[in-house]
């Protein structure tokens, strides 16, 4: 009878201990997840402006905003991505570019294209975002019309920020257009001067 109740004793001690780790990789993921995908995108991001603009250039042609320039790339096997961003003042007002094996620009995938959004719109560049969709702003890009979807929350510092996320057909097959920024440095103009400049 006594070997019973140390038997269960140790059971209980074992579950509550497997519990209780459990419970502290939940919180440490939740805590340290977006810095940990952050820290291996990092890894494989190229710094190369000449090589950023290149793989820009391949998806699409446009004209960059003053200040601006293609200051970094991703490429894993046909996946490209490239950020244009402020010689100054980086991260405060950025584009991301990214191309897309699927046809998701077709009207039948648009709740696909829904589906995913909030991945796309969770880590942008290497910064990690918190946003809602509030909204919808149309835009014509490379003759399209684009439906582009807006979205506001914060980012990882707690500050107000603004993206709007559109999908287009490009040189070479859709391309995401990523737009990302506090609603401090916010500059409507240039974004639509950027998104009208594409071709």
């Amino acid at each position: 009878m006594k070997d019973r109740k140390i038997r269960w004793g140790r059971l209980a001690i074992l579950l509550g201990s497997g519990l209780g780790i459990c419970i502290l990789c939940w919180v440490l993921g939740i805590k340290l997840g977006p810095k940990t995908l952050q820290t291996f995108r990092a890894r494989f991001w190229d710094h190369d402006p000449t090589l950023a603009a290149q793989r820009a250039r391949a998806l699409i042609d446009y004209d960059l905003p003053s200040g601006y320039q293609e200051t970094r790339s991703l490429q894993f096997q046909e996946a490209s991505i490239v950020i244009i961003d402020r010689i100054e003042q980086p991260s405060e007002l950025f584009f991301e570019i990214q191309n897309e094996t699927l046809k998701i620009s077709d009207p039948e995938n648009q709740q696909y294209r829904e589906s995913i959004e909030e991945a796309w719109a969770r880590d942008v560049g290497n910064r990690h975002y918190d946003t809602r969709r509030v909204g919808e702003q149309t835009a014509t890009i490379r003759g399209q019309t684009v439906s582009l979807s807006v979205r506001e929350g914060e980012d990882e510092d707690q500050r107000p920020v603004r993206q709007w996320i559109g999908v287009f057909a490009g040189k070479q097959g859709d391309v995401i257009l990523i737009v990302a920024g506090t609603l401090e440095a916010w500059d409507q103009a240039l974004v639509e001067a950027f998104l009208a400049s594409i071709r």
